[in-house]
Formats: structure tokens, sequence, C-alpha cells
């Protein structure tokens, strides 16, 4: 613990208005620190001098004056629209707790289509055949059941692919085609 943290703490350990463990830090930190054991005494003590003289009422007359001239100022200061303040400052109505759950509902909404979004491909032009073939003529002849064999023809970009649906089939094209 620092002393200028000390410094800054010690009016509010001499009036009982520092957290219990702030407190405790406090005292350690005075136990080892003779020039902050010594700003704490002369705080005691003027806190005990100030102790001795009895606080005064302010008589109801004063009260009601200060209160008719704060209502005044305040009925006469100016205040700007709902569109400035939302403007200006727009943090402020973030800050209270009634609109907590329509920003929270405002975020969750955005992020949900945001992801959504994001889930979608768009693509450019039609969808070209990869491979050249007898195309099948049922979904049950869709589902490829495992390949048999991948070979190149010897000199050429060429492939063959055999592969099994219901019965083997066999397809060909070139290695060098784009996707």
């Amino acid at each position: 613990m620092k002393c200028e943290w000390v410094q800054q703490n010690i009016l509010l350990y001499v009036y009982d208005e520092l957290a219990d463990d702030a407190r405790y830090e406090l005292d350690q930190h005075v136990a080892r620190c003779v020039d902050c054991a010594a700003e704490l005494k002369s705080n005691r003590e003027f806190h005990g001098r100030l102790s001795r003289f009895t606080v005064e009422e302010p008589s109801p007359n004063l009260v009601a004056a200060s209160r008719m001239r704060l209502q005044e100022s305040l009925e006469g200061a100016e205040q700007g629209g709902w569109w400035q303040r939302l403007v200006f400052d727009p943090t402020a109505w973030l800050r209270q707790v009634r609109f907590a759950p329509a920003l929270a509902a405002a975020i969750f909404i955005v992020g949900f289509a945001g992801g959504i979004g994001a889930t979608y491909k768009w693509v450019k032009g039609e969808p070209t055949d990869i491979v050249q073939g007898p195309l099948p003529q049922s979904t049950s002849e869709a589902s490829v059941s495992g390949i048999r064999s991948v070979t190149q023809q010897p000199g050429t970009n060429q492939i063959n692919i055999k592969y099994d649906t219901v019965y083997t089939q066999e397809a060909q094209g070139s290695l060098n085609r784009s996707f």
C-alpha cells in the first residue's frame, strides 16, 4: 500500500467511512509507516477539537428560502430537447436501468441477425458440372458408398474415378479444372 493512498483515505478512516478491508490495510500501513502514523494522529486530534463544538441547525426560514432559490434556478435553467440529449449524450440514456432490457434485446437481435447473415454463402453465376458422366436418376443412386479407384492417364491431366452407389460408376475429368 502506498502512502499516497493512505493520505487520500485517512479522513474516511477518522470518520469511520472506510470499508473494513481498506480499514485493515490502512491500520497495517500506519503500523509500519511513521509519516502516515503522524498524519493519522494529527487528523484525529483535529477531529477531536471540532467535535467539542456544538453544531447549530439552520433556521427553518433559511432552509425554506434556500429551497425556493434552488427551485427557481432549476426552473430557469435551459433544458435541451430529447433530440439534443440523444445526440450529445447518448451514454446517459444507456446508463439508465429502464433501458437495459431494450438494449439487451437489441444486442441479441443484431447478434442473431449477424450470425444468420454470416452463414449464407452467396454464389454468383450458375453452378458448373464438375463430374462428367451419367447423372444419377434418383436420390438412392446419388449417395456414394465408396470410392474404388482414382487413376491418372499417363502423359495427360485426365483422371478416372471409379465409385460405388447402388452399382459401380465411373467419371472422367481434367485435373486443371477450377472449382
